[in-house]
């Protein structure tokens, strides 16, 4: 079973300020372990709450007033909200997704949509991938609309050629339409795959798969975006179901 910290408000979430030479033995056990106070929070009956962050991953641990135990695990209030959600957002996901965002804005991507859309949604692009191209297909009803515009992040990862495709979308004139036209019929598709790949595209290339492994994604269509709170949200793999209106909004 579970374990889970029970609450009946959340107003318990107030920040406090702990300093470093203060933190209980379990918090000071954690960090010999690698993880990182991320912050500080009251907690339900006296406990207080730290959320702590181990390879961009959040926890929440529990101290009691002696400062003699700890407990681990999910914060519920009485009425079954996850109280644990929102002290993780502000101190570890929060933070995390507005680096992991410029770094994304900061890389080498082709525009797909108006410059108008009122949305982003960043995707990581193997041009042999055919859920990318499956994703793309998707999309279409919200870009055509201007209401989304995708940043197609291209990367090599699949089979021998698909940086030299990649790197070929990359150099066309246009790369957008070259794109385009690519994703619209693969099958009777122009593209040449770049034979040697010139070094500045190899560089934007690698600055892509940088990109791709600091936001944890490992397979492709790898997709990147914001939801109505402006949190940054994560889907690898083709969205399925209600995953696509999340991602781009009510259908048009």
């Amino acid at each position: 079973m579970k374990s889970v910290c029970l609450a009946v408000s959340a107003a318990l979430l107030s920040p406090l300020l702990v300093a470093q030479e203060d933190l209980p033995p379990g918090i000071e056990l954690l960090k010999k372990q690698g993880a990182e106070v991320a912050g500080t929070f009251a907690g339900p009956a006296g406990l207080t709450g730290y959320a702590m962050k181990l390879n961009q991953q959040g926890m929440t641990f529990f101290i009691t007033p002696d400062g003699q135990h700890m407990i681990s695990g999910v914060w519920y209030d009485n009425e079954g909200k996850n109280l644990s959600e929102k002290p993780l957002q502000e101190f570890i996901y929060g933070p995390v997704g507005k680096e992991q965002w410029q770094t994304l804005e900061n890389s080498h991507w082709i525009k797909d949509g108006a410059d108008s859309a009122k949305r982003i949604v960043y995707v990581f692009t193997d041009a042999n991938c055919p859920y990318c191209q499956q994703f793309w297909l998707q999309a279409r009803p919200w870009v055509n609309k201007g209401h989304v515009q995708l940043r197609h992040i291209l990367v090599g990862i699949i089979k021998a050629d698909s940086q030299n495709k990649a790197a070929a979308l990359l150099a066309a004139e246009d790369p957008a339409l070259a794109l385009a036209e690519y994703e619209a019929d693969r099958e009777n598709s122009r593209l040449q795959p770049m034979q040697t790949i010139p070094a500045h595209l190899a560089a934007k290339l690698a600055d892509n798969y940088a990109a791709m492994q600091q936001t944890g994604m490992h397979a492709t269509p790898g997709i990147i975006y914001k939801d109505e709170d402006d949190n940054v949200q994560m889907v690898m793999g083709l969205p399925r179901g209600a995953q696509v209106e999340q991602i781009f909004g009510p259908k048009p």
